[in-house]
């Protein structure tokens, strides 16, 4: 829904910013008739506009304190780490689509989103150098391809000693849907509880 709601948002700022001086321009047309442009943004604004506004202004307000963590090189950085773990922009662009994205730009209007909001987040967040310490000393980050049988391992293993990448064989081999079209990414865990990766699997 919130993804929607950015797209959507975006079309409805497009709208403001052309000042409606055309607003009887046809914008969509049926052999049933035909959509105006003031018909769509009236449609719009009675749906979208509110919550449209107040994600701009928080997004203003975020911008003007924490601009400097979310700059044009830092939003592009993070989309090409993530473009590459699913094998480059062409691909990750088409796969942004299935979850609602219009394009990539869309994409990174979502990790600005982000970046300034971890931004707050941090900025607000009283943690000591020990508690740092304790999150990183607790904490394994795990990929995983998970296979039936040890035969299979061992070719996964095999193939990963020749240099092929874990995120192309998390795809091919691994039987956890969940993490294999995310080249094998199973998250964070936190280890002080005594819990290991094969029990929280179970």
């Amino acid at each position: 829904m919130k993804k929607k709601l950015i797209i959507s948002g975006a079309v409805f700022l497009g709208l403001l910013t052309t000042g409606c001086t055309n607003s009887s321009a046809t914008v969509a047309s049926t052999t049933a008739g035909k959509v105006t442009q003031e018909e769509l943004y009236q449609e719009m604004k009675a749906n979208y506009g509110e919550s449209t506004l107040q994600t701009v202004l928080i997004e203003q307000v975020l911008a003007k304190k924490y601009g400097d963590s979310a700059t044009t090189k830092k939003v592009n950085a993070k989309f090409n780490e993530v473009a590459e773990m699913y094998g480059g922009t062409e691909a990750f662009e088409s796969i942004l689509v299935q979850y609602g994205y219009a394009n990539g730009a869309a994409y990174k209007a979502t990790i600005k989103q982000n970046l300034l909001i971890e931004a707050a987040v941090k900025d607000k967040t009283n943690l000591t150098d020990a508690d740092y310490k304790e999150l990183w000393e607790n904490s394994l980050y795990f990929q995983t391809i998970l296979v039936a049988d040890e035969d299979t391992a061992k070719e996964v293993i095999t193939k990963l000693d020749a240099g092929e990448k874990f995120k192309d064989l998390a795809a091919e081999y691994s039987t956890d849907t969940t993490t294999s079209e995310n080249g094998g990414d199973a998250g964070f865990y936190n280890i002080s509880t005594g819990t290991t990766y094969d029990t929280i699997l179970q």
